[in-house]
């Protein structure tokens, strides 16, 4: 099993809160908070270390506002480092070798926290409520989790404060 596959796995053992019919903005909410706990238990360095992977399910402005660091998105850094010079002392080459692998393992974690949180939304969410956003061929494989709540959230009504009350006492 892969780093990917086991971050999935991991995220996933627990349930999540089901959402009966039409999502109403406190079942959201819910879901979002739910969310952002699972993700903030996966360790990363992204967005400076101490809110997992918070940034995954809140927007770009809140988590900056909330922790003062920005969030960045990992890209694949591919099989091997092409920077490494081909005449590059050993010692270096190892330490960019392992820096290197260091990239793939979070990257594979971040992967592996994106596929799982949005596993949690598909089981939460009926999945006429999700219309939309997925393809025909792929899923959700072009969808981020962020973007499924957005999508959650400007499709239901607004919550009241007794909703709010509510769902913090739950």
């Amino acid at each position: 099993m892969t780093v990917r596959d086991e971050t999935e796995k991991a995220l996933t053992e627990r349930s999540i809160t089901k959402i009966s019919g039409e999502p109403q903005a406190k079942d959201v909410t819910l879901l979002v908070w739910e969310l952002a706990e699972r993700a903030a238990e996966v360790a990363t360095t992204l967005g400076g270390g101490n809110h997992g992977h918070l940034g995954l399910v809140i927007d770009d402005a809140r988590y900056l506002a909330l922790t003062g660091k920005v969030f960045t998105t990992p890209t694949y850094p591919g099989v091997y480092d092409i920077n490494i010079a081909a005449n590059a002392a050993n010692a270096a080459r190892a330490r960019a070798e392992a820096e290197h692998r260091a990239l793939i393992q979070q990257y594979e974690v971040f992967k592996g926290v994106e596929k799982g949180l949005k596993n949690l939304i598909v089981e939460a969410v009926e999945e006429d409520y999700l219309e939309g956003l997925k393809d025909d061929i792929v899923g959700y494989i072009n969808v981020t989790p962020l973007q499924m709540i957005q999508h959650l959230q400007t499709t239901t009504a607004t919550l009241t404060v007794v909703d709010v009350s509510k769902i913090k006492a739950q």
